[in-house]
């Protein structure tokens, strides 16, 4: 690639670097350009074969990756992790990430209801479920309620709530995580 490069500048050097009378046109500039950017083109055809092999490697080792993300219980362990940046979030009182852990549709945990469609369990998991997505809807309505009242309308810099505050939606948010863990144990 390197000597396409220096080729086609070299297609160009003789109708600048003569120090000539005659003027350059615009014709000569573009046979050039057209010249050296053909035999640019061209010379490394022996070497595509290498650059498209690799390539394609990656491509293949990109499409296995998202197959198994998109397979349930990697998502069921990805929403795992995601209620653990909820919980990161929660600490730090950033009550839109919070509530965007739990909102985007492209994040598993938002699907976490069809778990039973998808999955084959040990035993039955409806309890675990219903109590997972009460302690989620009760964090989400805590982050939400901070929302409607910024830390600037309260005069607050920096962290707002004390630790005491956050102990009801931290607290909801272990059970929360403990519930998925309970339904992980119980995948086949």
């Amino acid at each position: 690639m390197m000597r396409g490069v220096v080729l086609f500048c070299a297609c160009l050097a003789p109708t600048h670097a003569l120090n000539t009378i005659t003027p350059t046109t615009r014709r000569a500039v573009l046979s050039g350009l057209g010249g050296g950017a053909a035999w640019a083109l061209t010379q490394p055809a022996h070497a595509r074969g290498e650059a498209t092999a690799e390539v394609v490697r990656k491509a293949a080792i990109r499409q296995e990756a998202e197959r198994v993300a998109a397979l349930p219980e990697s998502r069921i362990k990805f929403a795992r992790r995601q209620l653990t940046d909820a919980a990161s979030f929660l600490e730090q009182q950033e009550w839109y990430q919070v509530r965007g852990e739990f909102a985007d549709k492209k994040r598993p945990l938002s699907t976490i209801r069809k778990l039973p469609d998808e999955l084959k369990f040990s035993g039955d998991i409806s309890g675990l479920l219903k109590d997972l997505l009460a302690n989620i809807r009760e964090v989400d309505e805590f982050a939400y309620n901070e929302q409607l009242s910024p830390r600037i309308a309260r005069g607050c810099i920096g962290l707002c709530l004390t630790p005491e505050q956050l102990e009801k939606p931290r607290a909801a948010l272990k059970a929360a995580q403990a519930n998925l863990d309970g339904i992980i144990a119980m995948i086949i």
